[in-house]
């Protein structure tokens, strides 16, 4: 989407795959999951991304991705999976990235004010783990 009166431009992007791994992608998997059988894994991939641009200037800019990867063994039935992802929000009156629970704290009053922001730190406690 570009220029609507929302949003000066925005994307979303969605890749899916599936197949058997190559031989050298499965021993590698085979080294960390010893249970995983000989012979062919089949897998699964998935990913969503998305860049947000919206006209307001005190609304920050969203860049996100996320991805799942799953392998399964067709002779145990076995699957090893992994997820992964983020989102970094762009603070364009402060001209800098930093990650989105940064705004999301009620300090920032950038997306909350009164109780929603107090929510949203309840919410950042229990749900988003900072590292």
């Amino acid at each position: 989407m570009q220029d609507s009166n929302v949003f000066e431009k925005a994307g979303v992007n969605v890749s899916v795959v599936h197949g058997g791994l190559p031989e050298a992608a499965a021993q590698q998997m085979r080294v960390r999951h010893k249970e995983l059988s000989g012979g062919e894994l089949k897998f699964f991939a998935a990913g969503i991304s998305s860049v947000i641009h919206p006209r307001n200037p005190n609304v920050p800019t969203a860049n996100f991705n996320y991805r799942y990867f799953g392998a399964g063994d067709p002779k145990t039935g076995k699957t090893r999976w992994w997820f992964g992802g983020g989102i970094d929000l762009l603070d364009r009156c402060q001209k800098g990235t930093q990650p989105a629970e940064n705004l999301l704290r009620p300090s920032s009053k950038v997306l909350f004010v009164g109780d929603v922001a107090q929510r949203g730190e309840i919410w950042l406690k229990q749900v988003v783990k900072v590292t």
